[in-house]
C-alpha cells in the first residue's frame, strides 16, 4: 500500500474516532505504545481502567490474535494502579498488557475493546496499525545474516543472572547443619530412603529425540509440531543439563543465558540458529525446507552428544 495513501486513510481514521470519542467512556480506554512497525516487529497495548477495589471488572478474553492480521505473542496478568505506588494504598484502577505482532503488511485496525464494570459495559475507541515491510534489491545477491555484536557481561549483569546460586549454597548449608544437629541428638539417624533415580539429561534427551525421529512428522505435512518438538526437547536437555532457566524464555534470551556456560561457540551459535528457525516456524508460518528439518534434529542430537556429561569408571587394581 502506498505511503501516503496509507496516511490518508490514517487521518479519515483518526476524524472519525475523534469525533465519536465524546460517546465513549474513559473509564476504559486503550493505548498502544506504538502504532506503527516493521513486520514481524513486536509491541505493547495497554488497556487501562478506572475502577475501585470493591467493583467488579469482566475483561475481554482473545486467543492467539486480535483479528487475523494481528496476532498476540504474549498476554500479561492484570496489574493494580495505586494513588501512591510507594504505601500501595487507594486502589484508583487497574491495567491489563498484551504483546501484539503482525505478519502481513498493510494497514490493519484494532477493534473496539469492551470492559464490564459491575455489568455495566464501557467500550474503548479502535485505532489503526500500520504494518510495514523491508525493501529488498532483488538486483543484489543473497547476503549471511549478520550476528549482534557480543558484549562481554557487566559485574551488575553477572550478579542479577547468577545471585541465587550463592542463595543456594548458603541454604544447602544451613539444611545440613539442621540435619546433622537432629543426628547427633538424637544419637542415631532415622532409616534412609532409597536414593531416587535420577536418568541423566542427555539419556532423556536421546530418547526423546529418537522417538520423534520415528515419528516422522515434518514427513507428513505437520512441520509446526515437530519443530515445536524440536525446541522443547533442546530447552529441555539445556535446562536440566546446565541447571539454567531457558524453558520459558525468548531465544534472545536463551542467546545471553548460554554466554555464561561451558560451551564451544561454534555449537552455542547453531543452537540458537535452530530455535530461532523453530519461532519462524511457529509463530510466522514459515515453511522450512526438508534439509532445514533434517538439519534441526541432527543439530539437536550434535549438541546433546558434544555437551554430555559421561561418569568415567573408577580404576581399580586388583590384589596380587
Amino acid at each position: 500500500m502506498n505511503m501516503n495513501f496509507r496516511h490518508i486513510v490514517f487521518s479519515i481514521f483518526l476524524l472519525f474516532v475523534g469525533t465519536s470519542a465524546w460517546a465513549q467512556s474513559e473509564r476504559a480506554q486503550i493505548n498502544p505504545f506504538s502504532q506503527e512497525l516493521l513486520i514481524g516487529e513486536q509491541t505493547r497495548v495497554e488497556l487501562n481502567v478506572s475502577a475501585g477495589a470493591n467493583e467488579t471488572i469482566i475483561w475481554p478474553e482473545y486467543g492467539d490474535t486480535i483479528t487475523s492480521q494481528i496476532e498476540i505473542v504474549e498476554s500479561h496478568p492484570v496489574d493494580t494502579i495505586f494513588e501512591d505506588s510507594i504505601t500501595k494504598q487507594n486502589i484508583i484502577g487497574f491495567q491489563k498488557q498484551w504483546v501484539i505482532t503482525s505478519f502481513d503488511s498493510g494497514l490493519w485496525a484494532f477493534p473496539e475493546t469492551t470492559v464490564w464494570i459491575d455489568s455495566i459495559p464501557f467500550t474503548t475507541n479502535p485505532f489503526l496499525l500500520s504494518v510495514n515491510t523491508i525493501e529488498v534489491d532483488t538486483a543484489k545477491g543473497f547476503v549471511d545474516i549478520v550476528e549482534p555484536i557480543e558484549i562481554p557481561m557487566t559485574f551488575w549483569e553477572y550478579v542479577q543472572a547468577y545471585y541465587h546460586y550463592p542463595l543456594i549454597g548458603i541454604a544447602l548449608i544451613f539444611a545440613l547443619a539442621i540435619i546433622a544437629y537432629i543426628i547427633g541428638r538424637n544419637g542415631k539417624a532415622e532409616e534412609t530412603k532409597a536414593p531416587k533415580i535420577i536418568i541423566p539429561a542427555h539419556i532423556t534427551a536421546l530418547e526423546r529425540l529418537d522417538k520423534l525421529k520415528n515419528a516422522e512428522l515434518w514427513q507428513q505435512g505437520k512441520a509446526k509440531e515437530y519443530h515445536i518438538q524440536v525446541s522443547d526437547i533442546v530447552r529441555g536437555y539445556i535446562e536440566d543439563r546446565y541447571k539454567i532457566p531457558v524453558l520459558e524464555s525468548t531465544t534472545d534470551e536463551i542467546k545471553h543465558l548460554l554466554k555464561g556456560v561451558r560451551m564451544e561457540k561454534s555449537i552455542r551459535k547453531e543452537i540458537i540458529e535452530s530455535l530461532r528457525l523453530s519461532d519462524l516456524v511457529k509463530f510466522a508460518k514459515a515453511t522450512p525446507l526438508s534439509h532445514e528439518n533434517e538439519d534441526c534434529l541432527a543439530l539437536a542430537y550434535k549438541l546433546v552428544d558434544q555437551t554430555k556429561i559421561v561418569e568415567q569408571p573408577q580404576n581399580t587394581n586388583d590384589a596380587e
